[in-house]
């Protein structure tokens, strides 16, 4: 029996080729260009709306940022079953949070009365992906705080439509 050797690399061949390559090579570089402009990716609403931004550094449980289209949040703090609330909004680089709770949680004697107030403010930045706390103040006991911890670190999740 005679061997036919066929040859797949004929002109057309290589032509399709070469424009397939040459298209995938031209979508990769489209596709990191925004990633490269600043070597970061850039802090929206479109990354924050409608995602769960997911921590599973403490208490074999996650806790979570669920970020809404109207610039309110919701927070569930697994390890004490309570999901809090709040406002967000974004200046430069930052993602700004604040938390509300009832004046009415507040005992009398540190001013508490009916209505709700700023207990909390945290800020975070982006870095890699992550949302990296930066700042935190507590309004009630008038602390707070510059430093960068990775136990704050939050990872986008799964989005969901609401």
């Amino acid at each position: 029996m005679k061997k036919v050797r066929v040859n797949y690399f004929t002109n057309q061949n290589m032509n399709n080729i070469e424009k397939y390559l040459k298209i995938g090579l031209f979508k990769i570089i489209i596709l990191t260009i925004p990633i490269l402009a600043n070597g970061q990716e850039k802090l929206s609403i479109d990354l924050l709306e409608n995602f769960k931004w997911m921590n599973s550094n403490f208490d074999d449980c996650s806790r979570y940022y669920y970020f809404k289209a109207d610039g309110h949040f919701e927070y569930w703090n697994c390890s004490m079953e309570q999901l809090d609330t709040g406002i967000f909004e974004i200046q430069n680089d930052t993602l700004m949070i604040y938390e509300y709770h009832l004046k009415s949680e507040i005992p009398e004697n540190l001013g508490g009365e009916e209505g709700t107030e700023i207990r909390y403010q945290y800020n975070f930045i982006l870095k890699d992906g992550f949302l990296y706390l930066v700042y935190y103040r507590d309004y009630k006991y008038n602390y707070e705080s510059y430093e960068s911890d990775l136990d704050f670190r939050y990872t986008r999740g799964k989005k969901l439509n609401n």
